[in-house]
């Protein structure tokens, strides 16, 4: 749910580049649990993404219609562009239908938690999500291995994203097929 293609592109990019990187001694990892050392000044792979990352909005809630062609994968140009990495966002613009994503919530549900890319792990309880990416970022904190991003921790930042986590309880009656929060 709410993947972006661009960025599973840029972030694969930055990894190839700073394995790259550590193949070719232009930085090393002394010590992978250590954020001080591993740490680059430049994040090498960052700025090999950057014109990527400056112009992906070309993407943002642009309408593509469907292709009735069999070989999709075959197509080039800018629609089939667009086909892939456009996305839906929420920045006061128009958002195309193919990018609304609806969930059904079934009636038996207590509770809904959305939160936003800044967890790559969502659990039922904020403390949880925060646990499962404090793990995450102990073992990859560049982000370029187990959780693949278009930047790690910066120095001074306590994670390699902004992130929102929000939790609503439902109380649902189901003789009425009603839902109050």
């Amino acid at each position: 749910i709410g993947h972006k293609a661009i960025d599973e592109l840029t972030a694969h990019v930055r990894s190839v580049r700073l394995e790259m990187a550590l193949l070719s001694g232009e930085f090393s990892l002394t010590d992978e649990n250590d954020l001080e050392t591993t740490q680059p000044k430049k994040d090498i792979g960052r700025d090999c993404i950057l014109p990527l990352l400056q112009n992906q909005h070309v993407f943002c809630n642009v309408a593509v219609e469907e292709s009735n062609d069999d070989n999709e994968e075959e197509e080039i140009g800018e629609k089939a562009l667009k086909r892939k990495y456009g996305y839906g966002c929420l920045n006061g613009t128009y958002i195309p239908d193919q990018y609304l994503e609806i969930i059904p919530i079934p009636l038996n549900a207590r509770e809904i938690v959305m939160a936003s890319d800044g967890y790559p792990c969502v659990e039922n309880t904020l403390e949880k999500s925060e646990k499962v990416l404090q793990q995450l970022l102990k073992e990859d904190p560049l982000c370029f291995r187990t959780n693949k991003s278009t930047k790690g921790i910066m120095n001074g930042n306590s994670s390699f994203d902004d992130r929102s986590y929000l939790r609503i309880a439902l109380n649902i009656d189901n003789t009425k097929n009603s839902c109050q929060t």
